[in-house]
């Protein structure tokens, strides 16, 4: 099936010749459709089926057609509970969306093998590749990734109420520090929503987050000049995705969207409910354009509703860093055209109000230093360091193939 055939020669070109063993084996098994359609989807999905497998569990997807000595070898290596993501196989791959949905696969398989974001620690990490046959002779790739013991940013704020002041400026650190890392190598997410940031606990049980879901993702490479999104969630976007917008503008725009979650972190689920009423009045679309286009009025929701926390003893930051947060939401959402922000800065802001937090504990309790990991010991001693940074350029030929041409590293 041509439509399919770009899929199939990215998913080959991403396993590369020299795969890692772990890699090796993955790359041979081929997934049982009828199998897997068994099991409870984990997220609903018009093209994927989405499912969490444990490593001891994974063989008895694999078709008995294809097994091989090599699968066996699953058992020995060292693998976390993963996620498949085969595309449906409803997809008509010779219709344009099922051309649109193989270049789309194709593109975030580019971005999650990267040598730059593959092992970064705030990308969802792709463990590898396994295939899908149909009717024998159509062949898909099935995304295995990492599964998040915390689920996403949304479910896991609504079951860690009491997340403290230094882990909400982690996890919006590290949201940050993915965002710039794609925006380095060339890659506009355009879909950053809750849903799309997952959560993991690391070995002291503190979250950590990772940026994730790339189907909807542009390659700058691939842009010839301003570019109008025709994809994405509407209550989390910024207004200015509604015209065409330069490389420079769809950076932004995704810098926006992350600012709108941020803040269900730094000030709670407020600014998700504000949205969403705007998006479900009467009005619809044309209100939640209001509500962002109008000038501070999103600032200014957000700064009433951190007052209210404030007098209501629900505050969880100290007072200084409450004040950077209104300023850094007033800059952050500001519809001034001239404000060219890009991910480093909001990194900087959040260093600074975590740098705060963290010597207002130490303050009262020395042994604080004890429990820092290792984002807030570099904060503590370089508040203001700037974010050390490798820019590439993410590139796909017309053939699918992947190249990584490297530029330049310099500290921002």
């Amino acid at each position: 099936m041509p439509g399919l055939l770009p899929l199939f020669t990215a998913a080959i070109d991403a396993v590369g010749t020299c795969p890692f063993p772990r890699e090796e084996v993955l790359v041979n098994i081929c997934i049982d459709e009828k199998a897997f359609e068994r099991e409870p989807p984990l997220a609903p999905s018009n093209s994927f089926q989405v499912m969490r497998s444990q490593p001891n569990t994974l063989l008895k997807y694999v078709d008995s057609r294809f097994k091989m000595t090599t699968i066996h070898r699953l058992a020995m290596l060292y693998l976390n509970d993963v996620v498949l993501r085969v595309p449906k196989k409803t997809v008509d791959w010779n219709s344009d969306p099922g051309q649109d949905l193989s270049e789309s696969i194709g593109t975030e398989i580019a971005i999650l093998k990267n040598e730059h974001l593959r092992k970064h620690e705030n990308i969802i990490d792709m463990v590898g590749i396994c295939w899908s046959v149909y009717s024998d002779r159509i062949v898909m790739p099935v995304l295995v990734l990492e599964t998040a013991q915390g689920g996403d940013l949304w479910r896991y704020l609504q079951s860690s109420t009491e997340l403290d002041a230094r882990d909400r400026l982690r996890l919006a650190i590290h949201c940050y520090q993915g965002l710039l890392a794609l925006h380095n190598v060339g890659v506009i997410h355009a879909d950053l929503k809750p849903e799309n940031i997952l959560v993991f606990i690391d070995d002291q049980g503190r979250p950590c987050a990772k940026l994730t879901d790339f189907g909807c993702s542009l390659l700058v490479s691939n842009l010839h000049g301003p570019t109008k999104l025709e994809s994405g969630t509407p209550l989390w976007q910024s207004p200015k995705v509604l015209e065409s917008l330069s490389h420079q503008g769809l950076r932004q725009a995704d810098i926006y969207s992350l600012t709108l979650v941020a803040s269900l972190l730094l000030v709670g689920p407020f600014m998700y409910t504000v949205l969403k009423e705007a998006h479900e009045s009467g009005d619809g679309k044309e209100s939640l354009h209001k509500l962002k286009t109008e000038d501070g009025s999103l600032a200014s929701f957000i700064r009433m509703q951190k007052d209210t926390n404030d007098s209501s003893g629900a505050h969880v930051f100290t007072d200084e860093t409450s004040g950077l947060i209104s300023e850094f939401f007033d800059l952050m959402l500001s519809n001034e055209d001239e404000l060219q922000i890009g991910a480093a800065l909001p990194v900087r802001l959040l260093r600074t109000m975590l740098h705060h937090e963290i010597t207002s504990a130490t303050k009262h309790n020395v042994r604080v230093f004890e429990t820092l990991d290792r984002l807030e010991e570099d904060v503590y001693l370089s508040p203001g360091k700037r974010p050390a940074v490798s820019k590439s350029v993410i590139k796909i030929s017309n053939s699918t193939q992947v190249t990584v041409y490297h530029l330049v590293k310099l500290r921002m």
